[in-house]
C-alpha cells in the first residue's frame, strides 16, 4: 500500500521511471498525492499470484484525446510478458482493456469513467487462455467485466509485476491511496473498495531505544521528518538492537482497518552482511517482518501486518492508536 504522504515512493516500489512529484492537491484536501507526466512509471514486483486486486484514487486532470494512453499493465514470466493493459483511449473518460501492450495489444473491452476529477479505480485480473478475468470499477461501479483470453503468450499464468503509469504527454495524472493484494489468505483477498492510506509518524520514544541517535537525542525525531533527511538517523551494528516509537493517531472518522504497514529506510555503513526487520508492538506483543539484507545505498523496507499481534484479529482504531513501530538489527 502507498498513501504517498511521506514522499518516499521510490523506496516502496520496485522501480520508478520519469519525474514523479508529490503534491498537496489531494482528493480530500489533506496529506499528499503523487503526480506524473509523460511515460512516468511505478513498477511493483510481487510474489507470483493467480489473481490480483488493486485500487487507487485517480484524477486524469484533463480530457484525454488521441491515441491510447497507458494507465495500468499486468505482467508475468518475471516481468517479461505484458498480459493485460488498461488505457485511457481516444476519447475523454473511455477506458480500454487490451490483451498485450497499450500500444499494440488486442482490444478486449471498453468502459467509461469520468474524464476529470478524483475517482477510485479498482482492477482485478487473472491470466488464462480461456477463462481469464478482468474487472474494472470506478467508484464501486463496474465499467468493464471481461472473461476470456487474457494470456499474451509467455509461459506462466501467474502475475508477478504491476505497472502504474501516465503515458499522456499533455497533462499530469494524479494518484493516491494505492493498495494491491491477491486472492490468497483469509483477509484482504478481494476488492477492498474505496480506501484511504493514512501515514502515521513517530511522536515519542519508548523504553526500547537501543540504537544510537544522530541529529537529535530524541530517537523518534531522527526518523519522523518528511521528506526524509539523511542528516538524522538512529544506528547500531549489534544484532538484536531495537528501537520502538510511539506513533501519531489515526484521524477521526476511521472505522474499518484492513491492515497496517511498517516502513523504514536503512543502509549499512561498512562491508559485511547486516539486515533489518520492521517490528510492531501491540498490547505487549511484538511482531516482526521479514529480515531484509541491507546494502550501502538507502533502501526502503515495508511489511504488512494484517492483524493486531495482541489479538490475532483485525486491527481496531484503539489498537492502531496504541501501537509502537520501529526496527530491529538482524
Amino acid at each position: 500500500m502507498d498513501g504517498f504522504d511521506a514522499g518516499d515512493h521510490a523506496s516502496k516500489w520496485s522501480s520508478t521511471t520519469g519525474s514523479w512529484k508529490v503534491s498537496t492537491a489531494t482528493r480530500f484536501g489533506v496529506g499528499r498525492c503523487l503526480y506524473g507526466f509523460d511515460a512516468d512509471k511505478l513498477v511493483k514486483n510481487i510474489e507470483p499470484s493467480n489473481k490480483i486486486f488493486m485500487g487507487f484514487a485517480f484524477d486524469a486532470n484533463n480530457t484525454v484525446t488521441g491515441s491510447s494512453r497507458g494507465l495500468v499493465s499486468v505482467f508475468g514470466d518475471a516481468g517479461v510478458t505484458e498480459h493485460i493493459s488498461l488505457s485511457i483511449y481516444e476519447a475523454p473518460g473511455k477506458v480500454t482493456l487490451k490483451r498485450g501492450s497499450t500500444g499494440g495489444g488486442t482490444i478486449l473491452a471498453d468502459g467509461m469513467i469520468r474524464a476529470t476529477g478524483w475517482q477510485y479505480i479498482e482492477i482485478s485480473a487473472s491470466v488464462s487462455d480461456t477463462v481469464g478475468e478482468v474487472v474494472v470499477k470506478a467508484d464501486g461501479v463496474t465499467v468493464i467485466n471481461y472473461t476470456g483470453d487474457t494470456k499474451n503468450g509467455g509461459t506462466n499464468t501467474t502475475i508477478d509485476r504491476v505497472v502504474v503509469s501516465n503515458s499522456y504527454s499533455n497533462t499530469y495524472w494524479y494518484f493516491d491511496d494505492f493498495y494491491l493484494c491477491n486472492d490468497t489468505g483469509t483477509t484482504n483477498n478481494t476488492f477492498l473498495g474505496d480506501v484511504r492510506v493514512h501515514t502515521l509518524l513517530p511522536t515519542a520514544d519508548t523504553a526500547v531505544a537501543d540504537l544510537t541517535p544522530t541529529g537529535s537525542s530524541s530517537h523518534y525525531a531522527n526518523v519522523s521528518d518528511i521528506p526524509d533527511s539523511t542528516a538524522t538517523y538512529n544506528a547500531s551494528g549489534i544484532v538484536g538492537h531495537k528501537d520502538l516509537y510511539t506513533m501519531s493517531d489515526l484521524p477521526s472518522g476511521v472505522t474499518t482497518i484492513h491492515a497496517t504497514q511498517a516502513n523504514n529506510l536503512a543502509r549499512k555503513t561498512d562491508a559485511g552482511a547486516i539486515g533489518l526487520k520492521n517490528i510492531v508492538k501491540s498490547g505487549g506483543i511484538t511482531a516482526s517482518g521479514v529480515t531484509k539484507q541491507l546494502s550501502a545505498s538507502t533502501t526502503g523496507t515495508s511489511d504488512i501486518f494484517a492483524v493486531d499481534p495482541a489479538t490475532s484479529t483485525a486491527w481496531t482504531v484503539a489498537g492502531v492508536n496504541g501501537v509502537e513501530v520501529g526496527a530491529e538489527v538482524a
